[in-house]
């Protein structure tokens, strides 16, 4: 089988989990004997093809005025501010890219499998469209809705419903018809496209959840017990006020207590400097910037996913899982699907303090061995096989289809 998948970025260039998540698919499908090429953006302009891992990477240069988190647009004045508008108008729809990947895409390709597309645009589904390739898009963000990808501004989730989401979505819902099989990383953001009009004529709508490739220790635990001396709790993720880090720092500085919280990851430096300021004479605050996950999560006991934002899955939430560590999450997105109150951590509702401090006292009053070896069975239906294995279904499954008709 000859797939061609279709990303934004690729592998070294990894700006987030869809990243980290398609390189472990091409991957995945190479060792299953597909012959596998990636369409990703050239971060210097240049065309080139390289192999990594067995695996076809074909960089091309963006037809548009920037790279999309590379390059500022040209700056934060009203120069900036132009460049970017135009980029996003120009993105819409982007011709010139139709033009471009239709000379670049050959008929060969049995199927193309589009993720994020920011910066090709869905006129990638018109050339395969155009060249009778079957069409699977897997959603990795909310791209299609606005192209901020996060639908978060201002402090807030927008809503689909809202006239600026519909005007922003309405071009690539029309296109959307063009997919032939969609696939979501959760329930939530695979639920919240199909009901808002997103892949009508779609044959194949399904959820598969992301591996969270090779962090998984199996039942490799040295310990099943709290430490005596306190709650080790930790935050691991982009330090950003969506990611909901803030309040619960102000949250934890109210509550009586013995714990520490370690805080790992990096962000805007005016922010990241906002919050050491708010922990500077508080030692159970403690920064320790990027960190391998393998050490960070035998340093706590529990883990707290505070995200504001709809977070499309929550990888950090599985991989927290696979090193036997419950999470307490804020029930939004994709999180509050993958936790099993109770059983492998705890939600809230992060705008409700009482919410969350309810959370840990159900985690504190809970057998900690319970938690954690159920956190550890939940992640081995997270692996690179069944991740790889169900893709293989779907295009093979679409395949037939198609050859019937």
């Amino acid at each position: 089988m000859k797939v061609l998948i279709v990303n934004t970025f690729y592998y070294p260039h990894e700006v987030g989990g869809a990243e980290k998540s398609v390189r472990i698919l091409a991957e995945e499908l190479v060792k299953k004997g597909c012959d596998v090429t990636i369409l990703a953006l050239s971060d210097d302009g240049v065309k080139k093809i390289e192999y990594i891992n067995d695996v076809k990477i074909q960089r091309v240069p963006i037809m548009n005025l920037y790279v999309p988190g590379l390059q500022d647009g040209g700056g934060s004045g009203i120069t900036g501010k132009l460049k970017k508008l135009f980029w996003h108008f120009f993105d819409y729809y982007n011709v010139v890219s139709y033009f471009y990947l239709s000379k670049l895409i050959n008929e060969d390709f049995d199927i193309v499998h589009t993720n994020n597309v920011s910066g090709f645009s869905v006129a990638v589904w018109n050339v395969a469209r155009k060249k009778n390739i079957p069409i699977v898009h897997t959603s990795r963000d909310y791209y299609l809705f606005n192209p901020n990808c996060t639908m978060y501004s201002n402090g807030e989730n927008e809503q689909p419903d809202s006239l600026k989401i519909k005007l922003l979505s309405y071009v690539k819902k029309i296109q959307s018809r063009k997919v032939d099989a969609y696939v979501g990383i959760s329930h939530f953001i695979h639920d919240l496209h199909i009901e808002h009009g997103f892949f009508p004529k779609a044959l194949f709508k399904q959820v598969i959840y992301n591996s969270i490739g090779s962090n998984f220790i199996d039942n490799d635990r040295e310990s099943f017990y709290r430490d005596d001396e306190g709650v080790r709790f930790g935050y691991l993720g982009r330090l950003d006020s969506a990611k909901g880090i803030e309040n619960i720092i102000h949250y934890l500085k109210t509550v009586d207590l013995n714990f520490t919280l370690m805080i790992a990851g990096k962000g805007n430096a005016s922010f990241v400097e906002k919050l050491k300021r708010k922990c500077s004479q508080d030692p159970r605050f403690i920064f320790i910037g990027q960190t391998e996950i393998s050490i960070f999560f035998k340093k706590i006991d529990c883990l707290i996913c505070p995200s504001i934002w709809n977070e499309p899955m929550g990888r950090v939430v599985i991989e927290s899982f696979s090193y036997g560590i419950p999470v307490i999450g804020n029930n939004v997105g994709g999180i509050g699907e993958l936790i099993n109150s109770g059983k492998t951590g705890f939600l809230f509702d992060i705008k409700s303090r009482d919410s969350f401090i309810d959370a840990i006292n159900n985690y504190n009053s809970t057998e900690y061995g319970y938690l954690s070896r159920n956190c550890i069975e939940c992640s081995k239906e997270f692996t690179d096989e069944i991740y790889v294995d169900r893709y293989m279904e779907l295009y093979n499954s679409l395949l037939s289809y198609k050859s019937i008709r």
